[in-house]
């Protein structure tokens, strides 16, 4: 006897139960609808992860695109290096390339968010830029740095970015962004920056180099003469979960974490580690740079050991920023005993069709048998709740 159900229904069995479902057996058939992932994520060509939701057939992200990397990155990885994943099953890892349409609607859309204009021109076209590099001393003792660029050339300028470099750690790793500049234009860009009593003393030297698309780099530099501000530094702060509460050995979690600067210097250069329960620190991506008063959120995902004992296991997630303490956020899991997955009556059906994805993910990597999949599943089906 065989009785099908789509997998936005496994509940589907007849009431009363005359055959209890302990094989699954994987056909291909016509279904009624389409069956779309309930929890995805879309990851960027700038490698960041963005919680997304699909509905009706269009993938939802939310994105501050003023946040985004955009003008670091080349146009042919800005239209292919795009993926979506789903976390049951219902979509492996999908890789996505922008049409010509698309990428013009992603460049007005940072246009519209940052007020550049980050599209390419004419392979043809060619500009001539100049740039500047200033000191201006601001209200309350604050300090900035003002970069100027211009364009003297007969062609505008795409994609114009300048890095500034300076032995001085606060004026290090900065960033601008100007975008598109046009013939005869000057565009400028301030920073605010922290300068401590010992920089200020050193009179450091400040270089700024600027690129574009379509123009050989510039740089100019100047001396430092700041006024040094009292600034208290404050260390980075954490918050990290899970929704994977309850996990099996090889399975691959996802933990949820925001970073957030509440001081008044920016940070850069931050690293993170992952740790699960006793094993190795392993290296994880996490916000290079934080604005002051700014925060970021990111996702790690790894794989549970396969030797992982049931109980309870620590997973910590330690951020370092340089010259500052690591801080550690810890959270705690329940890997459940392979032959003791659930309760009785305690298993929802979203929960079902989440452990089912899970065990084919396990199935698919070979780390469990045709037959292990049959019975771990019709356990899990045992505890749903029935109403």
């Amino acid at each position: 006897m065989e009785h099908w159900c789509p997998l936005s229904n496994p509940k589907c069995t007849p009431d009363p139960i005359v055959v209890d479902p302990i094989v699954v057996k994987e056909e291909s058939t016509a279904c009624s609808r389409d069956v779309e992932p309930s929890r995805v994520s879309l990851r960027t060509p700038w490698q960041q992860a963005y919680p997304a939701k699909f509905a009706d057939g269009v993938l939802g992200v939310k994105i501050d695109w003023s946040a985004t990397d955009i003008d670091s990155i080349d146009l042919e990885t800005l239209r292919t290096d795009w993926q979506v994943q789903s976390e049951d099953g219902a979509a492996d890892m999908v890789r996505m390339a922008l049409t010509d349409d698309e990428l013009h609607a992603l460049f007005v859309a940072v246009r519209k968010a940052t007020g550049n204009d980050y599209s390419l021109g004419p392979a043809d076209e060619h500009a001539t830029l100049t740039a500047d590099v200033l000191h201006e001393q601001g209200v309350d003792d604050t300090n900035h740095v003002v970069v100027s660029v211009t364009n003297r050339g007969p062609a505008p300028a795409y994609r114009v970015v300048a890095r500034l470099q300076s032995k001085a750690k606060q004026l290090q790793g900065i960033k601008l962004s100007f975008g598109r500049i046009d013939p005869a234009e000057t565009k400028k860009r301030v920073k605010m920056v922290a300068i401590t009593s010992d920089v200020a003393k050193s009179e450091p030297t400040l270089e700024v180099e600027v690129t574009s698309s379509n123009t050989p780099p510039v740089s100019a530099s100047n001396t430092i003469r700041a006024k040094a501000k009292h600034v208290v530094i404050m260390p980075p702060g954490l918050s990290c979960g899970s929704s994977d509460k309850q996990i099996l050995p090889g399975q691959r979690i996802r933990v949820e974490c925001e970073a957030s600067n509440t001081g008044e210097t920016p940070m850069h250069g931050g690293t993170c580690e992952l740790v699960i329960g006793q094993g190795a620190p392993q290296t994880a991506q996490c916000p290079l740079d934080l604005p002051q008063h700014d925060k970021r959120s990111f996702e790690l995902e790894r794989t549970v050991p396969l030797d992982a004992k049931p109980g309870r296991l620590m997973v910590s997630v330690t951020m370092t920023e340089p010259d500052q303490p690591p801080v550690t956020q810890e959270i705690a899991l329940e890997v459940l005993e392979p032959r003791q997955l659930c309760k009785q009556g305690e298993l929802t059906i979203e929960g079902f069709r989440k452990q089912q994805a899970r065990l084919r993910e396990l199935l698919t990597a070979g780390r469990i048998t045709k037959e292990e999949f049959n019975e771990y599943l019709a356990e899990w089906w045992s505890c749903v709740r029935q109403h």
